[in-house]
């Protein structure tokens, strides 16, 4: 008796879930977003801090620092209510004046994701998703004297934004919360069509 009853149960939460899934889903969904993002620290502004950590311990001081990003712009096909596939791409720089020899050194960082957007809820002006990408960075280094410190390195790098929410119609404002390359907090403008 007790397991015809909670496989009948069973059966009613999953066809119940799934009819809410397919009400949620369905409102219109635009074939195309576009996306322009700045994120609070990324994977890797936090490598230099943590270099820069690490090199005021052993005597070389950081008087100064400056950083600027990571600056974003992404798009997404959605080839289904739930499903997006796009890219990601980023640019991160950073400035760092040093109090031994007045010197300074200076690093840019671009990379480039492919990437999988998950709407796990949709509606008419709001809604909310789940974001992960791969890819690869391409990062170097200058000093003040023009001299680099090694040639550009490539690094594998990603972004996993466990919760974004997004308002709006055609133009959606959106903040996420994750970790990688795009940043750990970010907010930005994602326009739809």
């Amino acid at each position: 008796m007790k397991k015809p009853f909670f496989l009948l149960l069973c059966m009613a939460l999953l066809l119940g879930s799934h009819s809410g899934i397919v009400r949620a889903q369905s409102t219109d969904c635009p074939k195309n977003e576009f996306g322009l993002s700045y994120g609070y620290l990324n994977n890797t502004l936090a490598i230099e801090i943590f270099a820069d950590i690490i090199e005021a311990i052993f005597g070389k001081g950081v008087e100064s620092s400056t950083m600027i990003g990571p600056i974003g712009a992404e798009y997404f096909y959605n080839v289904s209510p739930v499903i997006g596939v796009g890219g990601i791409g980023t640019y991160s720089y950073f400035r760092n004046a040093y109090s031994d020899d007045s010197g300074y050194r200076f690093g840019r960082a671009a990379s480039l994701m492919p990437a999988v957007k998950i709407n796990w809820l949709r509606r008419d002006s709001w809604g909310a998703y789940s974001k992960v990408g791969a890819g690869a960075t391409l990062f170097g280094f200058e000093r003040n004297d023009g001299s680099q410190d090694s040639s550009p390195d490539v690094f594998f790098n990603f972004q996993a934004s466990l919760l974004g929410v997004e308002f709006g119609r055609k133009v959606r404002g959106f903040a996420e919360i994750g970790a990688g390359e795009q940043g750990y907090f970010l907010c930005g403008v994602r326009y739809r069509l």
